[in-house]
């Protein structure tokens, strides 16, 4: 399939030891390149294929087996040709085979460009595209579930936008023949669809509130040295959350665990580590994807760190742990740091209120939702001037306005849309 963008790969598992990796690879040559890793038969039609990899051109006897699952375009994620390769996940492996691709003329693919590029080849719609960012931000059950209900409820929204914008095409010829025209329209032939689409709407509006207010909660990190105490610290804010792991060895906490905290999602990150190698490493990259999902972060000082790193942006808080024990932080002057103990409780009912005036999430959004609503109030009034007896130009003027808001039309094509419309009710030109 030809494709106007070149072909780029992203890992879609942890860089870090174990069983297997998954590594995608999307663009007109994805099948050229892949063949160009060994000698691979790799024809252009659905299916798998196992081989061997030759890791260094230089020494074709190192070799790494591999299993192909091949994606022709258009049938595929991105619309282009993908193929997926699984291997034994070794980081320096997966180095080996990411410098192959990139001497074949592959390149890395930027944060989210597969997502980007089954939209742009009409394999996702903007609400499908939502529905995948809020998949990966998810971190409940519940979110995960009303991030899919997203991605699959993009039919239902086609047929109420359709349903509306039929009813102004209806309006529009209402207003458009006098009332002893044969094509004239008579109120009982609209005025039912219009409180059922208010009543619709509204329960739509509200499915999406909900979903937004779910999204809506913000999220911060807890960041700090190894054995600064964020896990207990974590573990006295998060109540409904299960326990981490609190030991006197740094470096217990090996990933994120999430937990909620006065309306905010809370993180316990392992802490920041120097580069002394792959596992320090991936921690680092972890922290680092963290962040980009989270609105700030609130840094656990120690005796061995009592200042955020200097790569990472400000912290909204500096906390100073185990404020009970002796030398548990600095003193502090300013007032800029809060002084908190997990184990005597001293100073959380501060750190609680703080967390609940940080606002609410500016990371994650869900623009449908102010759409949804500012449609569902139009069609309100609609209904209400009708009820009032303001007329049919007063009604229509608000179910304009709630066509304008719907986050799937074009306002651009709406007049040819409504013409549409109109031609085919009333058969003009036949």
């Amino acid at each position: 399939m030809a494709s106007p963008f070149d072909t780029i790969f992203a890992l879609a598992t942890p860089r870090a030891p174990a069983a297997r990796a998954v590594l995608r690879v999307s663009g007109a040559q994805a099948f050229a390149f892949c063949r160009s890793l060994g000698d691979f038969a790799l024809a252009r039609e659905r299916g798998l294929e196992w081989g061997e990899l030759v890791l260094d051109p230089a020494q074709p006897e190192v070799r790494a087996s591999v299993l192909f699952l091949r994606f022709p375009g258009p049938a595929s994620y991105t619309g282009e040709d993908v193929v997926e390769l699984h291997l034994l996940s070794a980081p320096m492996l997966l180095a080996l085979l990411e410098e192959r691709l990139v001497a074949a003329g592959a390149r890395h693919a930027w944060p989210g460009e597969f997502t980007r590029r089954a939209f742009q080849n009409g394999k996702l719609d903007l609400l499908g595209a939502e529905a995948v960012r809020l998949r990966i931000a998810a971190r409940s059950d519940e979110e995960l579930r009303a991030s899919q209900a997203l991605g699959t409820g993009r039919g239902q929204d086609e047929m109420l936008e359709q349903r509306v914008v039929d009813l102004l095409a209806l309006l529009e010829s209402a207003l458009d023949f006098e009332e002893l025209d044969s094509a004239a329209l008579s109120r009982a032939e609209w005025e039912p669809e219009l409180e059922a689409l208010a009543a619709d709407f509204a329960r739509r509006s509200q499915e999406y509130g909900a979903l937004a207010a779910r999204f809506a909660r913000p999220r911060y990190l807890l960041l700090g040295a190894p054995n600064a105490g964020k896990t207990s610290l974590w573990n006295a804010l998060c109540s409904k959350a299960t326990a981490g792991i609190v030991a006197d060895q740094a470096g217990t906490t090996r990933d994120v665990r999430w937990g909620e905290c006065e309306g905010a999602e809370l993180g316990d990150a392992p802490g920041r580590f120097e580069f002394r190698g792959l596992v320090e490493a991936e921690e680092n990259a972890l922290i680092e994807r963290e962040l980009a999902l989270c609105d700030g972060y609130l840094f656990v000082a120690s005796p061995d760190a009592p200042d955020a790193p200097e790569e990472l942006p400000e912290p909204l808080l500096v906390i100073e742990s185990k404020c009970d024990q002796a030398g548990g932080g600095r003193q502090d002057t300013a007032g800029e740091r809060l002084r908190v103990s997990a184990q005597s409780g001293e100073g959380l009912d501060a750190l609680r209120d703080r967390l609940r005036r940080l606002g609410r999430s500016a990371v994650i959004t869900l623009p449908q939702a102010s759409s949804w609503a500012g449609s569902g109030r139009a069609l309100g009034r609609a209904l209400g001037a009708l009820r009032e007896g303001w007329g049919e130009e007063c009604v229509a003027t608000e179910v304009r306005e709630a066509v304008a808001q719907l986050p799937g039309v074009d306002p651009g094509a709406l007049p040819e849309r409504l013409l549409d419309r109109v031609f085919a009710r009333h058969c003009l030109g036949k």
